[in-house]
């Protein structure tokens, strides 16, 4: 199911290119289980709703780190 999700929010581009001179923050480890509680079927449901959503410009590098955070999320609970 992840890599199916992974497959499709892939982007053909990295966030250096939409604006090279902001520097980008390093990700962060993903959330321990104690500071946020989803269930793998809530995570699903936000992923699902995120992929059959359109974004404008201005919020898609903000949207591709919100899934690569729920995806670490996600594997996490699969641990």
């Amino acid at each position: 199911m992840l890599n199916r999700l992974k497959n499709k929010l892939v982007m053909a581009f990295t966030a250096n290119t939409i604006n090279a001179n902001k520097k980008e923050e390093p990700l962060k480890a993903p959330l321990s289980n104690s500071s946020l509680n989803l269930t793998k079927e809530e995570i699903e449901v936000v992923l699902l709703t995120i992929k059959d959503t359109t974004f404008k410009g201005e919020h898609v590098e903000k949207v591709y780190n919100l899934v690569l955070k729920l995806q670490q999320y996600y594997v996490s609970l699969n641990r």
